[in-house]
């Protein structure tokens, strides 16, 4: 499996849900010898309030998707790529080469959880839809998956993630008109306007640095970071992260 499997929350039909999904096959998508989808669901025994995994069963959910997985893959006949959670439901998604299925192989796997249920199908999808358009994260929520791990980052060189420090942003836009535009924007939200600089031999855009006083943890960061997201698109440019000093107490 690659190093680019992430989650995000979500809603699917009006419902809580999570989403855990190879962000890796971005770039490959749709992958041509791999044309047809399989879906394979399970009903949760114990889900939470909100229809999610519950602690409860976190660890036979574990064990059991990596005794399914390593059965629908043996081969490489089929790719993994990713699972939704939602209303008391999981289903794993995978791509194969045909439309050939090793029902055998995935019963065994699930006998050693005999309490759990399944069914799947097999369907055409050449252009990768299910992947695309149901599992990867729109523009907003892949914001969110870099600020989870530029967070999980911070702590992992000992920042306890509770220190206030200046949070620096940066944003391109392609015309000083939409810069400024924005720049005025965003100041009036609360962010100090360090600079707005004109292209140059590095870049073919006009660039605007802000800062603001924040505590980058998990609970905090999306409301810090995705305002300026926003309001980077809505002028027409493109927000290029945030980054902050390491502070280990």
């Amino acid at each position: 499996m690659s190093t680019q499997w992430n989650f995000y929350p979500c809603q699917i039909n009006n419902n809580p849900a999570s989403i855990y999904v190879d962000l890796a096959l971005r770039a490959q998508a749709p992958l041509q010898n791999y044309p047809v989808l399989f879906r394979m669901r399970i009903e949760l025994l114990t889900p939470s309030d909100a229809g999610l995994s519950s602690q409860e069963e976190f660890d036979d959910l574990m064990a059991l998707e990596d005794l399914v997985v390593a059965a629908a893959t043996k081969n490489g006949h089929m790719k993994y790529v990713g699972r939704g959670t939602t209303n008391g439901r999981r289903e794993f998604f995978f791509y194969a080469q045909n439309d050939e299925l090793d029902e055998a192989g995935l019963e065994q796997a699930m006998a050693a959880f005999p309490s759990y249920q399944w069914d799947g199908e097999l369907s055409d999808d050449p252009d990768w839809e299910a992947y695309q358009q149901f599992l990867l994260p729109n523009a907003l929520e892949l914001e969110q998956i870099k600020n989870r791990n530029l967070c999980n980052a911070l702590a992992e060189h000992g920042d306890a993630l509770t220190a206030v420090r200046p949070i620096y942003h940066w944003a391109y836009f392609d015309t000083n008109d939409a810069a400024q535009a924005f720049a005025s924007h965003i100041a009036n939200l609360g962010y100090q306007v360090l600079d707005l600089t004109a292209p140059d031999a590095e870049t073919s855009h006009y660039c605007v640095k802000l800062s603001a006083l924040g505590v980058p943890s998990h609970e905090n960061i999306d409301t810090i970071t995705l305002p300026v997201f926003t309001a980077a698109n809505e002028y027409g440019g493109n927000y290029d992260g945030w980054e902050t000093e390491i502070i280990v107490e």
